[in-house]
Formats: C-alpha cells, sequence, structure tokens
C-alpha cells in the first residue's frame, strides 16, 4: 500500500471520529443548555423541543434558496400558481399577494384537499422573494374559514384523524414561519380551523360582521390545527380556557377588546383596510421585518433567555444590512430612507 493511499485512509478516520464526536455532543446538549444554543448560532438554526428548525438566515444577503419539489412545475414557479393546478384557493401574486380560501357553498370549510393546496401555495411564496406581504381571506361574505369540514371527518378513522390534525398543524406552522408578514382579514365566520388559520396569521383584521369561536368542544373534540396553543399566546390562559372549555362564539367587538384581533371596521372597508396596512408594511426594509417576525416567533417557541439571545443576533443581521445604514443615514439627513433590501 502506498504512503499516500495510507495517509488518505488517516485523514478518513480522523474525520469520521470527529464528525461522530461532534454529533454525540450535540446530541448529549440539552435543548436550553449553553452548548446547545452555540451549536444552534453557528448552524443558524433554533431549537424547539431538541428539535432544530430553521427560522432565519445567517448570511446578510437574501438569496433565494433552491425550489424544493412542491407540487408546482418551474414554468409555474415562475409565472405564479396556475388556476388550472387550484380548485379551493384563489393566489393573487403580487408584491401584495392574497390568498382567498374559495369554497363560499361549504363556508371556505377546510379539507385535505383545501390544506394540501394551501401548502403549495405557501412554498411558492416562501421562495419568491417578490412577494413581500401575503393576505389571507375567505370567498363570499360569510366566511373567512368556517372549520374544518366537518362532513369528511365524520367518515374518518381514528388514523386518518391523527393523520388530518398533523396536516393541519403543518400548513398553520408554515403560514407562521412565513419570512414575510402575513395578515389574515376575517371577512365572517372564524370557527375551530379558521380561528387557527387566523392565530397563526401576525395581524388580523377583522370585518365588523365576524364571529369567532372553537366549537369543537361541541362535537366531542378539541381544536386540533394548533388552537391549544396559539390561543393562549394572544389573549391569555384564563380566557382562552373558557372559550375552548365552553366552545362558545363571540363577535368582533369582543375579539378586539380580547386582543386577538388588530383592527375592526365595516364589511364594506375590510379589503381596503388589509390592502392599506399590507402597504404600510411592505413599505419597510425586507432585511429588518424578516428579523423582527423571527425574534417575535422566538419569544412563542423559546424560553426567555434563549429569546433574548435570539434577538441579540437578529440585532446583529439587521445591523449589518445595507437597509441599517441607509435607514439611519436617511434619519440624519432628515429624508426618507430608500431601502435595498439587503
Amino acid at each position: 500500500m502506498t504512503g499516500g493511499l495510507v495517509a488518505f485512509i488517516a485523514f478518513l478516520g480522523r474525520f469520521g471520529a470527529n464528525l461522530v464526536d461532534k454529533l454525540l455532543r450535540l446530541r448529549s446538549a440539552s435543548p436550553n443548555s449553553d452548548e446547545h444554543n452555540r451549536q444552534c448560532a453557528r448552524c443558524g438554526i433554533r431549537c424547539v423541543s431538541g428539535r432544530h428548525v430553521r427560522i432565519v438566515s445567517r448570511t446578510m444577503s437574501l438569496r433565494q434558496a433552491p425550489m424544493r419539489a412542491s407540487g408546482v412545475d418551474s414554468q409555474t414557479a415562475q409565472g405564479g400558481t396556475r388556476s388550472v393546478d387550484l380548485k379551493n384557493i384563489i393566489f393573487d401574486k403580487a408584491t401584495i399577494a392574497t390568498l382567498t380560501v374559495n369554497r363560499p357553498a361549504a363556508l371556505n370549510a377546510l379539507n385535505r384537499e383545501v390544506l394540501e393546496e394551501m401548502a403549495r401555495v405557501i412554498r411558492e411564496v416562501r421562495h419568491d422573494a417578490s412577494v413581500r406581504v401575503l393576505i389571507v381571506t375567505g370567498g363570499g361574505d360569510r366566511a373567512f374559514v368556517a372549520g374544518a369540514d366537518i362532513a369528511a371527518m365524520a367518515k374518518m378513522s381514528a388514523v386518518d384523524g391523527l393523520d388530518f390534525s398533523r396536516l393541519g398543524h403543518r400548513v398553520m406552522e408554515s403560514f407562521e414561519d412565513l419570512p414575510i408578514p402575513v395578515i389574515a382579514a376575517v371577512n365572517g365566520f372564524a370557527l375551530g380551523g379558521g380561528l387557527e388559520l387566523a392565530l397563526a396569521c401576525d395581524l388580523i383584521v377583522a370585518s365588523d360582521k365576524a364571529r369567532f369561536g372553537q366549537p369543537e368542544i361541541n362535537l366531542g373534540l378539541i381544536p386540533g390545527f394548533g388552537g391549544t396553543q396559539r390561543l393562549p399566546h394572544r389573549i391569555g390562559h384564563n380566557k382562552a380556557r373558557e372559550l375552548i372549555m365552553t366552545g362558545e362564539m363571540f363577535d368582533a367587538k369582543t375579539a378586539l377588546e380580547l386582543g386577538l384581533v388588530n383592527q375592526v371596521v365595516a364589511a364594506g372597508d375590510l379589503a381596503e383596510t388589509a390592502r392599506k396596512l399590507a402597504e404600510k408594511l411592505a413599505g419597510k426594509s425586507t432585511v429588518a421585518l424578516r428579523q423582527a417576525k423571527a425574534a417575535l416567533r422566538a419569544a412563542f417557541t423559546m424560553e426567555q433567555d434563549a429569546g433574548l439571545r435570539f434577538e441579540q443576533e437578529a440585532f446583529g443581521i439587521v445591523f449589518g444590512s445595507a437597509d441599517r445604514v441607509e435607514g439611519t443615514s436617511a434619519f440624519v439627513e432628515k429624508r426618507p430612507p430608500k431601502w435595498q433590501h439587503k
């Protein structure tokens, strides 16, 4: 055996040993330990209950990640999701994009097909840097989303029900994890899965005709798309317990008083109000908005110590951006900033 080959084999042995050692140390570190957090920080991911989840790029630029298999072909990805591909969703792709759940005859109820179409749209939005804000609403004038499709659920086995809940969770998390602001424009009933969809959005603007609730208890069920976790975070545990355990519905005024929604407007003004809010957000630095959303998300998913460290990292990222230079310069020079979004 030649000396070069022997040296190469020895190198492979050392490389493999080092890799195994790193994996063992990462696995052994507790989710909230300093060692674990240091390793999370180095690779640019956060840890939730021991599971690594990417939340923010460690790089300063906003380069697009490669397209993943998403059920949308390359031609569609370039020009938007085609209507022939979506039966229950209307997707208007633009700087301010709109996703409309369009099953008005069923009060926009969520079934497996609707959830899968939502997931496809969200994947496209995630990989399109031209989209800066997403508005989510319901078709017709009666419902945002009136809940999950109960007729379909009645035919499910226990295994089917668990699988349906897992699909719903994945879709709601995909809304929540989008790096851009997501606005729910609630135009009617937002019950069960509909309220859970609104809770997965960053901001909620409601029509004065909107009605909210988690009525699953009346069907012998509990919220299955994240309501037991996100509702207490929005309105506090005490009131969330009451609403989930009684299944009572409440109006838009009550939702505003509880801090669930950000604004309540006349039904005829809902679309315009949501649009104006989206335009205000689209006029901010994309870099700063993304890091602000990531840090706010960390407040929900991390212990406070880890969240505070995460904020420091996010602050460092924005401080190194061209937009920070432009923003501070514009302030000093008393002129509007011209964001480069990098």
